[in-house]
């Protein structure tokens, strides 16, 4: 259910960031809202993968293979990472990841619970992501309830126009 959600999500956003807003990102709510929906992907995918007991770079390729947006910055941890620096080191210098959660990560390196630490934040990301979701379903139903107010509105009057031309006829 929350992978169809995100999906859902997604498309919704997608959607608004083809055909209505361009500048999409740009906005505080849909920003905000892109940026957690990245966010949710790579620690899913993350914590999914290394829990599955794949090594950290073969993760990172997943990564880069599932998610087009993240190829670029993908590429770059991959050859951090096969150099030798650490996932927390190497992740504070992309703005994957807020700095709580890399700090998160740093922590989970040297206990070496780094799947169920991307496991954790993959959930709560998504719980942030639900909520942000909400504030923003919140500031677009009036808008479209109105929308659609104006629309119900000009298809009665334009029925009812011809209506009062035929009175005067007669």
């Amino acid at each position: 259910p929350a992978t169809t959600l995100w999906l859902c999500r997604s498309m919704v956003i997608s959607l608004l960031k083809k055909l209505i807003l361009p500048q999409a990102e740009h906005l505080p709510l849909f920003g905000r809202l892109n940026k957690l929906s990245h966010q949710w992907l790579v620690t899913t995918i993350l914590g999914a993968t290394l829990s599955a007991g794949v090594s950290v770079i073969n993760a990172f390729t997943l990564l880069m293979e599932s998610s087009p947006i993240e190829r670029r910055q993908a590429k770059k941890i991959i050859k951090q990472l096969n150099s030798g620096h650490s996932i927390a080191t190497v992740l504070e210098n992309t703005q994957l990841l807020e700095e709580t959660h890399i700090q998160q990560i740093a922590l989970a390196e040297t206990s070496g619970n780094l799947d169920s630490v991307f496991q954790r934040l993959s959930i709560s990301i998504n719980q942030e992501l639900i909520e942000l979701s909400d504030k923003l379903n919140e500031f677009i139903e009036p808008i479209f309830i109105s929308m659609l107010g104006l629309i119900l509105g000009m298809i009665i009057i334009a029925l009812y126009i011809p209506l009062f031309k035929l009175g005067d006829v007669f």
